[in-house]
C-alpha cells in the first residue's frame, strides 16, 4: 500500500537482525571481561598453557650471557679506565687548572 519494495523490508530485517546479533557479542564480550577482571589470577592458571613464552623466562634469565661477559671483561675495564681516562686524561687536566691541585692524584680507583 506504501509501494515499499519487498527489498527494503528484507534489508531491514536484516539490519535488525545484524545488530542485535553484536549486541549480543558485546554483552557476551563484556560479560567474561569482568569474570576475568574479579578472578584474574585463575584467569591466568587456567589459560597457562596458551601465555607466550616470554612469561616463562623474564629478562634476567635471558640476559644471563651479558653478565657472563661483563663479568669476564670487569677487571680490563677496570685498567682500562685506571690508566686511559684518570691518569692520561683527568689527572693532568685538573693539575693543569690550578696550582694548589699540582699534587692531585688518585689512589685507587
Amino acid at each position: 500500500y506504501f509501494h515499499f519494495s519487498i527489498s527494503w523490508i528484507l534489508l531491514a530485517v536484516f539490519i535488525y537482525i545484524f545488530r542485535k546479533h553484536q549486541c549480543t557479542q558485546s554483552l557476551l564480550r563484556h560479560k567474561k571481561l569482568n569474570e576475568i577482571n574479579k578472578n584474574e589470577e585463575q584467569y591466568i592458571k587456567a589459560c597457562f598453557d596458551e601465555l607466550p613464552s616470554w612469561v616463562f623466562f623474564p629478562d634476567i634469565e635471558r640476559a644471563e650471557w651479558i653478565n657472563r661477559i661483563i663479568k669476564q671483561a670487569w677487571p680490563y675495564a677496570n685498567q682500562y679506565l685506571d690508566q686511559a681516562v684518570f691518569r692520561d686524561v683527568l689527572v693532568p687536566l685538573v693539575r693543569g687548572t690550578s696550582s694548589t691541585l699540582a699534587d692531585f692524584s688518585f689512589q685507587k680507583l
